[in-house]
């Protein structure tokens, strides 16, 4: 039953890589996985049996999201945007009072540092997407190649960073979503380029989740600030986005019911 159950939350996990403005991380945190995810990756070769096991099944709930997940998010966001995204929404915004209660001493000090991250990171998430990314098989492209299996890395170790709109604001997010949905064919035509991706993405897994893992014993307070900045900045952009997309009075209606079953949904199975 716990490893069904950590299955559905790597489909949850998955489907937040998917949508632009969510992250994959913050939606482990609002599960409850994400702690201990990080502290697995961190201490692998502790006890490899039990971690092999352990992101096998959190692997494959992400991987059915992605391979599979895509064009039923696709087919909802097509026909019910703002429904969507509140859901989406609700799910983030569940991990909030979570990561509000490990901060402490709520002082002017930490209300100061949260408004700074959040105006530096609403100036940030505002930049305008870069030219679209097209793969040449040289040195370049192929080191491109690998920053972008790094930066699908960081943005699913670091919470509340949404890959999927970073991909979009760097122009990488055709090439990424095409490199996922066509995986198969990909292999057969460009090798290099799942390796390179394979790769880097696996040597930031690694680096990234020991750096959050040291930020999180050590600076635990500066961390869960900045996190919790990342979370209301995500649900800004996304409620804000949702709202100005919403298809007439029905849409208005219905979206906070998703996002209440969001957030529902969230505190039943974190």
């Amino acid at each position: 039953m716990k490893y069904v159950e950590l299955l559905i939350k790597g489909i949850f996990i998955g489907l937040g890589k998917i949508i632009p403005g969510v992250s994959g991380s913050l939606i482990a945190m609002s599960l409850g996985v994400y702690e201990e995810a990080v502290e697995r990756i961190t201490y692998f070769f502790k006890d490899i049996p039990r971690n092999v096991v352990y992101f096998l099944f959190l692997g494959m709930g992400v991987m059915v999201s992605i391979l599979f997940g895509s064009k039923i998010v696709l087919f909802f966001l097509n026909h019910s945007y703002s429904p969507t995204i509140f859901l989406f929404s609700g799910l983030v915004m569940g991990a909030v009072p979570t990561i509000r209660s490990k901060i402490k001493n709520k002082n002017l000090h930490y209300v100061c540092t949260l408004l700074f991250f959040i105006l530096f990171l609403n100036l940030i998430l505002s930049l305008k997407g870069g030219k679209e990314f097209v793969y040449e098989n040289t040195i370049i492209g192929n080191l491109q190649v690998a920053l972008i299996g790094f930066l699908e890395a960081f943005t699913m170790i670091v919470p509340g960073i949404s890959g999927t709109s970073l991909f979009i604001s760097l122009g990488y997010y055709s090439f990424i979503m095409e490199l996922f949905s066509n995986i198969f064919s990909i292999i057969k035509t460009s090798i290099q380029i799942p390796i390179f991706f394979c790769l880097f993405f696996l040597i930031g897994v690694y680096v990234v989740s020991i750096i959050m893992h040291y930020l999180l014993e050590k600076k635990e307070r500066l961390t869960y600030t900045l996190i919790l900045a990342f979370s209301y900045s995500a649900l800004f952009f996304m409620l804000k986005d949702a709202v100005m997309k919403s298809q007439g009075i029905f849409d208005f209606l219905i979206s906070p019911f998703f996002f209440f079953i969001g957030f529902y949904l969230c505190k039943k199975i974190e």
